[in-house]
């Protein structure tokens, strides 16, 4: 099946799956539209900006969930201005819900509850990945081709990956739009679907060539025309002739100019149409449409392939629009109970039992929580945001370098401050204090020896938000260090920041209790890295706000 255009193909590609039809399209449909992305992206917008409300739904109505709309709009009438993750907190709402409803959220709050508190503690593919494999994410596609496409979105997810964040969602939006889904890795060559331009040099059976009466996407006026031609002589013209301005008159030069080059678009159908037409060994099936004003026949419209078939065609439409009047077709659509049919996992479904070959030796859950719970067990979910705002922060001056950073500059940040918080889902009423502890965090640092020293781009092997991985203890382990590198003396530093303060006034015993608490979470950030490399290892705390510091020495 060729087509001219890419977006010839949309219905053609719904029909052959409602049908079953397994077919390859080589660079045919977009990634972002087929659904297991579409799901993946709403669970990133969710989880990444909790105040997302339009994603939160889509999510609870995704098929690991798939709430009925009754409670839906249940959840989203309780309050047009709460955020979903909230409202999913509070017993007496989901309450509400039905039996049904409250059953598929018990699952979903204890995966959310752990995503939540493991927030910019992970690498983003990683963290987005493993909830989505606790979702059930993978026994919600088709095929194996689907999970070859969640996999592209992750690895884009990995690509764009900022401190365990996305520092730009149109980003996102703007890669995903370039990407195309693969084709069916399960169907073989029997059908098979592609533009036109693509087929250059193939043959086959039999060609399909659909909506022929559809025309080409129009191309807008360009500022500028010009022509170079050639005279008899050795000198050459060129004619020039600028788009006129509104309320202009058409310059005689660019409408001739414009001539020319309708002129040439005609030709090239004709060459697109001949390409096409000539793929075919055997059977060649064209297939188009007009319209009719007052029961006449129209000619197709003059750019598309159609109209350059019309005059050998025109007797064959004109029988076709007569039987048509004739038989007096009923034309009501019919829309099977299938295609409104809401794809959901049904309320029984458990996971599959994993292979005792490939058993861990320690509890996945609890190494979670201990990995993820310890951080941010004492910490209000601003002051988780503003510590990831932070962290964000200070790894692009690790990367920029000292030199590009000042009082003045941090100074003139304040709106990006504002701005990063609010998406990451901090209340408005807090959103001034918050930005103001981000602020200080970093004019602290930069007025710190210690902190230059820390954020200092000149250290061998300077590495931010640094992921590493390995086994230990029989246990694939993978972690995200804030900050690493290797000194003046060879020594590899592994460095955490906390951006907590402490009001009391035993500021040395508060310093000595964070370092015994994150004592077991660094020396498994040296025991991994001690796989990679062999030298002396150093691990630090360094807060920010309080420009203090804790350091000890690794040992095995």
């Amino acid at each position: 099946v060729l087509v001219r255009a890419r977006s010839h193909l949309v219905e053609i590609l719904a029909a052959l799956k409602n049908a079953a039809l397994p077919y390859r399209a080589i660079e045919i449909e977009k990634l972002g539209h087929r659904p297991v992305v579409q799901d993946l992206y709403v669970l990133t917008r969710a989880l990444l900006h909790p105040a997302d409300r339009l994603a939160w739904l889509a999510v609870l109505r995704a098929p690991w969930c798939g709430l009925e709309l009754a409670d839906l709009n249940l959840l989203a009438d309780a309050d047009a201005k709460a955020v979903i993750w909230q409202q999913l907190q509070d017993d007496d709402l989901i309450g509400r819900l039905s039996a049904a409803g409250q059953q598929r959220l018990g699952r979903l709050q204890a995966v959310f509850a752990q995503a939540m508190a493991a927030r910019c503690q992970y690498g983003l593919r990683y963290w987005l990945e493993s909830v989505w494999l606790q979702l059930a994410g993978p026994a919600c596609v088709d095929n194996a081709t689907d999970l070859e496409d969640a996999e592209v979105f992750f690895n884009l997810l990995q690509q764009l990956d900022s401190a365990g964040g996305l520092d730009d969602l149109p980003q996102l939006n703007e890669r995903l739009d370039k990407l195309f889904a693969l084709p069916d890795i399960e169907a073989d060559d029997g059908l098979q679907l592609m533009t036109i331009h693509k087929s250059k040099g193939l043959e086959f059976d039999t060609v399909i060539l659909p909506n022929l009466g559809r025309q080409a996407a129009a191309d807008d006026s360009p500022l500028l025309m010009w022509l170079e031609r050639w005279s008899a002589g050795e000198h050459g013209e060129l004619l020039l002739a600028p788009l006129r301005a509104t309320g202009d008159k058409h310059d005689a030069i660019y409408l001739y100019l414009k001539s020319i080059d309708k002129r040439k678009s005609e030709y090239e159908t004709g060459r697109v149409l001949y390409v096409a037409a000539t793929r075919a060994r055997t059977q060649l099936h064209l297939l188009g449409h007009t319209t009719t004003k007052d029961e006449e026949l129209k000619p197709p419209r003059s750019s598309s392939l159609l109209s350059l078939l019309w005059s050998r065609l025109e007797p064959d439409f004109a029988a076709l629009l007569q039987n048509q009047s004739d038989m007096n077709v009923d034309e009501t659509i019919v829309v099977s109970e299938q295609e409104n049919r809401l794809k959901r996992l049904s309320l029984q479904w458990q996971p599959p039992v994993p292979d005792t070959s490939m058993a861990l030796t320690t509890d996945i859950s609890a190494a979670f929580e201990d990995e993820t719970n310890l951080e941010f067990i004492w910490a209000s979910e601003a002051a988780r945001h503003v510590g990831t705002v932070v962290h964000a922060l200070l790894q692009r001056i690790a990367q920029q370098g000292l030199q590009h950073w000042n009082e003045s500059r941090i100074g003139e940040l304040r709106p990006y401050y504002r701005t990063s918080l609010l998406r990451h889902g901090v209340m408005q009423e807090e959103v001034d204090a918050a930005a103001e502890r981000v602020e200080q965090s970093l004019l602290l640092t930069l007025n710190d020896q210690r902190g230059r020293w820390i954020v200092d781009d000149k250290h061998q092997d300077s590495q931010c938000e640094y992921a590493i991985s390995g086994v230990l203890r029989g246990r694939v382990m993978r972690v995200v260090i804030d900050r690493s590198f290797i000194d003046a003396n060879g020594t590899r530093w592994i460095i955490d920041y906390k951006t907590g303060s402490h009001e009391g006034s035993d500021v040395e015993s508060f310093l000595d209790s964070e370092q015994q608490r994150y004592r077991n979470q660094l020396q498994r950030y040296a025991a991994l890295m001690r796989l990679q490399e062999d030298r002396p290892i150093q691990m630090g705390l360094y807060f920010p706000l309080m420009q203090a510091w804790r350091a000890w020495p690794y040992e095995a």
